[in-house]
């Protein structure tokens, strides 16, 4: 098959200065996503009895979230986009740290706010991803088409994931035995959803860390070998 304009790298002008900076920040963030996929498997209903695992699973999650956090506000003095999401990322993560240190209330003021603590919480995460993935596609917009487009539709299997979860909870009040099923078929999704977002992130840091080893185009009247 011959190979499309849109899977070769382009060279903008205006990022040939910034390239070592993003390559630099976005390998970290790379490396910052594999204790979330971590945390996000250990934190699901296959580890809720384990109480060691799943408390390992918060730490990887705070450790992600003000990494990330921080990583995006950084990134941030190159495309604003990443502004909101690392505000977000902070904010959780500080609220994830507090929860796992204090002790969980049965009763009083804060236990009944804690579900709208945990409500908001998930809101500002999905925030931050969206603003994420949004920032991931508007910096390849002109150096890589193919694999902005794929950032794009990240965001939109990531809304798949929040809805699915919420409707498990939701119908935990009318058949038990199906809302496991969609949990788990969401968990299911979820995990080949953050395997996707590393060969995303791992792809989006190495056009900036390669950015010095550019792919030249093919020639114009140039055929595929399958083709006579």
């Amino acid at each position: 098959m011959a190979e499309t304009m849109d899977n070769i790298p382009l060279h903008p002008e205006r990022w040939t200065d910034k390239a070592p900076f993003l390559g630099r920040w976005l390998w970290v963030l790379f490396w910052l996503a594999v204790p979330q996929a971590m945390a996000s498997l250990l934190m699901s209903s296959l580890f809720a009895s384990h109480a060691l695992l799943y408390l390992l699973g918060q730490i990887l999650q705070v450790v992600y979230l003000l990494g990330c956090g921080l990583v995006l506000l950084k990134l941030s003095a190159v495309l604003a986009t990443y502004r909101l999401a690392g505000l977000c990322c902070l904010i959780c993560g500080v609220v994830n740290a507090v929860l796992s240190l204090l002790p969980a209330p049965e009763e009083g003021a804060f236990a009944s706010l804690l579900p709208l603590v945990s409500v908001t919480s998930g809101l500002l995460l999905l925030l931050a991803e969206y603003r994420e993935c949004r920032g991931h596609s508007e910096l390849l917009e002109e150096v890589d088409p193919a694999l902005s487009r794929k950032w794009s539709i990240l965001w939109k299997w990531y809304i798949t994931c929040y809805l699915a979860m919420v409707g498990a909870v939701l119908l935990l009040l009318l058949s038990p035995a199906f809302a496991l099923m969609v949990s788990l078929t969401a968990m299911v999704l979820l995990v080949a959803v953050l395997v996707f977002k590393l060969v995303c992130l791992y792809r989006t840091a190495m056009v900036f860390r390669r950015w010095d080893c550019p792919v030249a185009p093919p020639p114009a009247d140039s055929r595929s070998p399958e083709q006579p």
